[in-house]
């Protein structure tokens, strides 16, 4: 089941309270206009265009993206074994990937008094100093290979994520967030996960995208929800704007081993937009670090990442019908808060929401349990559908889809918890941890 599939990059601009945000719409160009004509201009690749963002104007579509050319597959997808497929055997060490991991976070939460950590930014046209790097752009080559886009001002930001296996990471957007003290919610477009640890709370992403101004509430209704185990070498997408979070009341369905890490390498693909506080990894640091030549390289490379996407499965199909027979009626809940802000430019209060949607722990065992069964039954015929087939628990289920009002005939929430303190959410000063 895919969603948003190969949408177009352009759309309608929006006006919002702050000096550094209006719209195009009164003046004589349209964001169509502007980005059509901006790619046919001079550039240096045929990813180049002008379309890129003033100091005095920002322009935003009706969709909720910063326009952009060509198309961009928005939909929730995975590849099982894409590390591998892009790994230079001899030159690629997963120790010591995971090493350069760890230690890029520990430097940028050092440097910035974050205990989560900071992000790294990577422009399109950069040549990588390091493997982190090289990844970083091979992520955004792979997925931006049919988009125009001012070089300039795109590119990949970047951070790591390492914690214990049962830990969680709360609900959030991923934004510009030097943004919002101008009131103004900025989402990438485009968000990816790569696992490089096995086991862990599963990602899960809800197709509830946030308010465009901080003015605006972010509560509403979730019709999906999707689910992505953690399994060495995995690679995920979503869409940049989606709600998201790691939910370790998940983990179990597929036996995650309980006192290991998870370790993640995070990447965020920004078009014609390039985020405020966004600073390279310094050279000096990229310099101890694994050397590009980890990965792949040259033309192609970045296509062998995402060349085979696995099978997505859908909750109410694998045991919609045995709990009908069951004669359950009801899905069960899972409840989670997170924090926000909420304000006018420059004056935001944070404010804590609830999460609650109609789904159980148990339902999602027994998807995943359903999932293996058919696996174990039909390996050899369905075999590169589901997955790899060597090592890790996760590696017949590449990816869960839950429709909520086919599996519980309710949508989940996200709304104002009212009757909650600010310290219960899950959300700090620039908080840069992602699922």
């Amino acid at each position: 089941m895919k969603q948003d599939e190969k949408s177009e990059g352009t759309g309608a601009s929006c006006s919002s309270p702050s000096d550094n945000f209006s719209s195009n719409s009164s003046g004589s160009e349209s964001a169509q206009d502007t980005t059509d004509r901006s790619s046919s201009s001079s550039g240096s690749g045929p990813h180049e265009s002008s379309g890129s963002e003033s100091s005095q104007e920002f322009v935003i579509g009706a969709d909720g993206r910063v326009p952009f050319g060509g198309k961009m597959d928005f939909s929730f997808r995975c590849w099982p074994s894409a590390v591998a497929a892009v790994a230079n055997r001899d030159a690629f060490d997963l120790a010591h990937f995971v090493a350069d991991c760890k230690s890029v976070m520990k430097v940028r939460a050092k440097e910035l008094a974050y205990s989560t950590g900071e992000t790294f930014w990577l422009q399109a046209n950069a040549a990588p100093r390091c493997a982190l790097e090289q990844l970083a752009l091979l992520v955004f080559e792979a997925h931006t290979d049919t988009a125009r886009f001012d070089a300039a001002s795109s590119g990949v930001e970047f951070w790591t994520v390492c914690i214990k296996s049962d830990d969680a990471v709360g609900w959030h957007w991923d934004k510009d967030y030097d943004m919002e003290q101008d009131g103004v919610n900025v989402c990438p477009h485009l968000g990816t996960v790569t696992y490089l640890t096995e086991g862990g709370a599963p990602t899960v992403v809800l197709d509830h995208t946030a308010p465009l101004t901080t003015e605006s509430s972010c509560q509403g209704s979730a019709k999906r929800a999707w689910i992505s185990w953690p399994s060495v070498g995995k690679h995920m997408c979503f869409d940049g704007r989606y709600l998201h979070g790691a939910a370790p009341e998940l983990a179990g369905a597929v036996s995650p081993k309980a006192g290991e890490e998870r370790v993640t390498f995070l990447a965020n693909i920004w078009l014609n937009h390039t985020p405020r506080g966004a600073k390279r990894l310094p050279k000096e640091r990229a310099a101890t670090l694994t050397p590009p030549g980890a990965f792949a390289a040259g033309k192609n490379a970045s296509k062998k990442l995402i060349q085979r996407p696995g099978q997505i499965s859908v909750l109410h199909q694998l045991v919609g019908e045995r709990r009908a027979s069951s004669g359950r009626s009801s899905a069960g809940r899972l409840v989670w808060r997170f924090g926000e802000v909420r304000g006018v430019a420059g004056a935001q209060q944070p404010v804590v929401h609830t999460v609650d949607l109609p789904l159980a722990a148990q339902d999602v065992k027994a998807a995943v349990d359903e999932v293996g069964r058919q696996w174990d039954q039909g390996k050899k015929r369905r075999g590169d559908n589901y997955l790899r087939e060597e090592g890790g628990s996760a590696d017949f289920l590449t990816g869960l889809c839950v429709d909520f009002e086919k599996w519980g005939g309710v949508s989940g929430r996200i709304a104002v918890d009212n009757g909650r303190g600010e310290d219960e959410g899950q959300r700090g000063p620039k908080r840069r941890r992602k699922a």
